[in-house]
């Protein structure tokens, strides 16, 4: 394709067909493909190119011809300004559409499976897809001024609630607007390293309706944070704890690894189904806990326990699957390479009075191998690996100890579709289910199951 002829700032007409994995829409100038923002498919737009490159260009609507029967106005005044949601603008049936295609096209693509339209269910939604999220990172602007990111950017975008929190949140920022005011708290400039507050994460307990708050702070605990706490405690009824997380560091990771209970309540307490979890300020926890649910479920269905199975659960973080598991499992071996989500997980089995559980921490391939050793076989394994999928040597192993079942929860369908291909030498996929634990994003869930041939 010749691009010489496409310029920046030039105009033209086009017709958007798809949207990409971040949410733009994709379309076509004589077979030039265009990335358009704000925009879903069956929008007809006149755009002006931003940015041109070898194989694509870029570009913002500057006028709609024909509206797509697919959009939606936007509940939330932010979007379009705030990075949190990408597809508010699109109705929720053609959000779940999208990810179901989506989940085809790359088992299709990356996967090489022609079998794909058939092995993938339809996408399982949600009934309300607003006010699920039980975690939020909050920004604070250098005014003091609290929001999130601005897509593909560091700019915060102040708010006064937002809709997809199960807390909008409107007495919070109200409350940590006044108090960093008031209490001249200096906020974190990321050029420089100066200024205190780099953020507050907030974490939400659907179970009991309480509330932990991180401060993330650029130095030692001191009487200003200290003062801080004991007013967002103080005006914040739903508040059961209050840490200082310190982050000193120069870089763009969220919370620090030390942090300091400052008022209340040591773990916050939620459930999935029947289990309970105390959750710490590092815990990772699904933000979805309905979704999450009906993914568990899911797990629950495709594995089809008698009480008679062992069960190994790969990247089983602090435990939930394999918890979730045990009640219907003769035994549930959890691995897990981060030594603090197995400290959680063991603690959590006792929480919840499960003798039945054992956790390990390591390498996944290593403690196969170690629980061989012991004569530990198992019936079936569950993977649930971060975005980047399963390590080669994991999958090896697993294919090795020769599991009848495995089940597969991929967060990145990508990656799913690799690792499918190489299990597939042994195991034949017999279900593909997408759950939409991210409504409003592009993101999707998938629930694998695998039979061995």
């Amino acid at each position: 394709m010749n691009t010489i002829k496409y310029k920046k700032n030039e105009e033209y007409n086009v017709a958007i067909m798809d949207l990409t994995h971040t949410g733009e829409g994709i379309g076509k100038v004589d077979g030039f493909t265009v990335f358009v923002e704000d925009c879903v498919p069956g929008d007809e737009v006149r755009v002006r190119l931003t940015t041109i490159k070898k194989q694509y260009a870029m570009g913002v609507p500057i006028q709609y011809h024909k509206v797509s029967p697919l959009r939606q106005d936007p509940p939330c005044p932010y979007f379009g300004e705030c990075g949190g949601c990408q597809i508010q603008n699109l109705q929720y049936d053609a959000q779940l559409k999208w990810k179901r295609d989506h989940v085809v096209d790359v088992l299709q693509r990356l996967g090489d499976r022609s079998d794909a339209q058939e092995i993938t269910k339809d996408v399982i939604g949600m009934e309300d897809p607003y006010f699920y999220r039980n975690k939020a990172q909050y920004k604070i602007s250098k005014n003091g001024k609290v929001g999130f990111y601005q897509k593909k950017s560091h700019h915060v975008v102040p708010l006064d609630k937002c809709i997809i929190q199960q807390d909008p949140g409107e007495d919070l920022i109200k409350s940590l607007e006044a108090a960093i005011q008031d209490l001249k708290i200096t906020i974190y400039d990321e050029t420089n390293g100066k200024g205190s507050l780099r953020g507050v994460v907030q974490r939400l307990s659907k179970a009991t309706g309480k509330m932990m708050l991180i401060l993330v702070w650029n130095g030692d605990v001191n009487d200003q944070i200290q003062a801080f706490a004991k007013r967002l405690a103080k005006e914040n009824g739903s508040v059961a704890s209050i840490y200082c997380s310190i982050n000193k560091g120069r870089n763009n990771r969220t919370m620090g690894y030390e942090n300091h209970l400052l008022y209340g309540e040591k773990k916050l307490v939620d459930e999935i189904g029947s289990v309970r979890f105390q959750i710490s300020p590092l815990s990772f926890f699904q933000v979805n806990n309905a979704m999450t649910e009906v993914i568990y479920q899911t797990v629950d269905r495709m594995l089809d326990l008698s009480g008679k199975e062992t069960v190994f659960d790969l990247y089983c973080g602090m435990g939930t699957i394999g918890l979730y598991l045990a009640h219907k499992a003769k035994f549930v071996y959890g691995i897990e390479s981060i030594e603090d989500a197995v400290r959680d997980a063991k603690e959590n089995a006792a929480f919840n009075g499960i003798e039945n559980a054992e956790f390990f921490h390591g390498k996944a391939e290593d403690a196969i191998f170690l629980l061989k050793e012991r004569k530990i076989e198992p019936d079936h394994v569950v993977l649930d690996p971060p975005r980047k999928g399963c390590d080669e040597v994991l999958i090896q192993a697993v294919m090795d100890a020769k599991p009848k079942k495995i089940v597969y929860v991929s967060c990145n369908p990508a990656t799913l579709a690799r690792d499918l291909q190489m299990l597939s030498a042994e195991y034949d996929v017999m279900e593909v289910q997408p759950v939409d634990n991210f409504p409003q994003s592009m993101h999707v869930e998938t629930v694998a199951l695998l039979a061995r041939k």
